[in-house]
């Protein structure tokens, strides 16, 4: 039986719906092809040991199928995100003229 539920709450594609890079969590790929969502801001160390071994704060590890520059990669995107805002329509930055 395929583990991948599906139903309201995860659409019709089961899980991969669910778990989007939506400036949250980082989207990853589990060495059996499993998706697996990881909060970026838990992450102690990434290394590749051949493969790429996660090390999260709480001493947790999870292996994925990403290289290390991916998950960086990743992780960075995320930090963007998350420190990027939209101004509103008509408002100028701090020490700008409209």
């Amino acid at each position: 039986m395929d583990d991948i539920q599906t139903g309201p709450r995860y659409g019709r594609r089961g899980w991969t719906q669910c778990l989007s890079t939506d400036g949250k969590m980082i989207l990853l790929t589990r060495l059996n092809n499993r998706p697996i969502t990881v909060n970026a801001d838990q992450i102690k160390t990434v290394e590749e040991t051949p493969d790429t071994l996660i090390t999260l704060m709480n001493g947790d590890q999870v292996l994925v199928r990403e290289a290390m520059s991916e998950v960086v990669r990743k992780a960075i995107d995320y930090y963007r995100e998350l420190r990027t805002f939209d101004m509103p329509a008509g408002r100028a930055a701090v020490g700008h003229a409209p």
